[in-house]
């Protein structure tokens, strides 16, 4: 059976379920959420896919673990939650479990398919706001109208609606069918992922060393005085490019280059989020929490031999020991509030990425009850990783050095109807506003950091997304 009649056929199971969700509105007296699942044979690759709903209206989402092989991309909007306030992460959690109370699902109890909410949250809600964070809120979960799920070499699509008691169920699932094939037909030109160029660009700003440098000697004033222990200071670089850049093609790009990475595209209005994260804030699977800290950073070697001994030389660095310790403490002790059986690693191992390498630690426990991963997120955002210790003090102090970091070291990812799913922090990322591309990058100061050393960190860490984005290092 091709794609486009097991479509049809699918669509028919969706026909009987929003039946379902009609009684139940018209029980209700209010709109219902109809999420319906079905395996699908499609011919599209997750990057191709992306491409070819461009011409639907309504944001793109995308979602990769490439090392996992699975791949999430949304289109649409069925419905969302869209909040502010410094505590938008706790409120979300409610908006979510009303908006899905009596909701009618229909399909396997698999991980990644389903109702599934895309989205993430502002770093800092307190700072003043930045003109160009304007289309991304405090808190932004988006249930897609179509999900395209690839997970273990099987393809699924989800489709949800909000049903009212005069919902047209004919025209809806015609309408639905018409558009899978039109995205079937016109996706075969676009079935390998996108192989083309960036626009040439120039570095249009960055942060000025000076400013940095001031930033950073006012950190260690605070940190020499007891007022902190750490505190992450990031840079911000604009690219102006000849013409708009590329989400697909930064999207192949990171992709290719960064499979152990979650790799995330957000879009909103006329604005996309998007980078290769190789940092999780928290995943909750069947109850069980794991996560991963990553603090203190060095580069990676031209030869084997180099390569181990910068790693070495990572791991006895006490400067980066002290970074790293901080942040382990400060996550072990909010994992303890809404979690048990918690277990970490005895000590930070490396972990190597391509340009990198990071001092990690691994954590796992099992979610208390009546707890899910935004109970998780409100405990552990910002980690010290993105933030700093303590963290209210470390908060006034970036919001003194940078204003807005808008989503930048902000939690994104998805969530599902259970409250399970994955958040990773978004790191090594850029906000794509036509031919503008805005980067940012951070390094942690603590003791015995030094204005070149955290610099050169920081560039370091702009270099995904500067690849993704056409430049290459000099």
């Amino acid at each position: 059976m091709n794609a486009t009649a097991k479509a049809s056929s699918a669509l028919e199971g969706f026909a009987r379920a929003v039946r379902l969700g009609q009684q139940q509105a018209g029980a209700t007296g209010r709109a219902i959420v109809v999420s319906s699942v079905q395996h699908l044979p499609w011919p599209l690759s997750p990057l191709a896919t992306l491409a070819a709903v461009k011409a639907l209206p309504g944001p793109r989402a995308f979602w990769a673990r490439p090392s996992e092989v699975c791949w999430l991309v949304g289109v649409g909007e069925a419905a969302s939650v869209s909040l502010s306030g410094p505590d938008a992460i706790g409120r979300t959690q409610g908006a979510l479990r009303s908006l899905m109370s009596n909701a009618v699902l229909q399909g396997p109890a698999r991980r990644g398919v389903g109702p599934i909410f895309l989205g993430g949250f502002r770093f800092d809600p307190l700072s003043s706001r930045d003109a160009a964070w304007g289309d991304f809120p405090d808190a932004l979960l988006v249930l897609p109208r179509l999900l395209f799920t690839w997970a273990a070499g099987e393809a699924w699509l989800t489709v949800n609606l909000r049903v009212e008691p005069g919902t047209d169920i004919e025209a809806t699932t015609e309408g639905l069918l018409e558009t899978l094939e039109n995205l079937a037909r016109g996706g075969a030109m676009v079935s390998a992922p996108p192989a083309g160029r960036q626009p040439p660009s120039v570095v249009a700003f960055e942060t000025p060393r000076q400013k940095w440098a001031s930033a950073l000697n006012s950190a260690l004033d605070d940190i020499g005085a007891g007022r902190l222990s750490k505190v992450v200071l990031a840079k911000k670089r604009v690219l102006l490019g000849e013409e708009p850049f590329s989400a697909e093609v930064a999207l192949a790009r990171l992709q290719e280059g960064y499979p152990d990475c979650a790799i995330f595209a957000i879009e909103r209005g006329d604005s996309t989020l998007l980078g290769a994260t190789p940092e999780p804030l928290a995943r909750l699977d069947e109850g069980v929490v794991t996560l991963s800290c990553l603090a203190g950073t060095t580069g990676r070697g031209s030869t084997p031999e180099e390569d181990r001994r910068l790693g070495q030389q990572l791991q006895a660095s006490a400067k980066d020991q002290r970074e790293h310790a901080a942040v382990v403490e400060a996550v072990s002790a909010a994992l303890l509030g809404v979690c048990q059986e918690l277990c970490q690693d005895p000590q930070p191992r490396l972990v190597r990425l391509k340009g990198v390498q990071h001092l990690a630690t691994a954590f796992r426990g099992r979610i208390l009850e009546g707890r899910d991963l935004l109970d998780l997120a409100a405990a552990l955002h910002p980690t010290p990783a993105v933030g700093g210790v303590p963290k209210a003090a470390a908060l006034a102090a970036i919001r003194a050095a940078e204003g807005d970091r808008g989503w930048y070291g902000a939690p994104v990812g998805w969530i599902d109807h259970r409250g399970q799913g994955e958040l990773y922090i978004a790191l090594r990322s850029a906000l794509l506003q036509g031919s503008r591309a805005t980067l940012y990058a951070g390094a942690g100061i603590v003791d015995g950091s030094d204005p070149d050393g955290e610099l050169q960190e920081a560039d370091m860490k702009l270099q995904p997304m500067m690849r993704a984005l056409g430049q290459e290092p000099a």
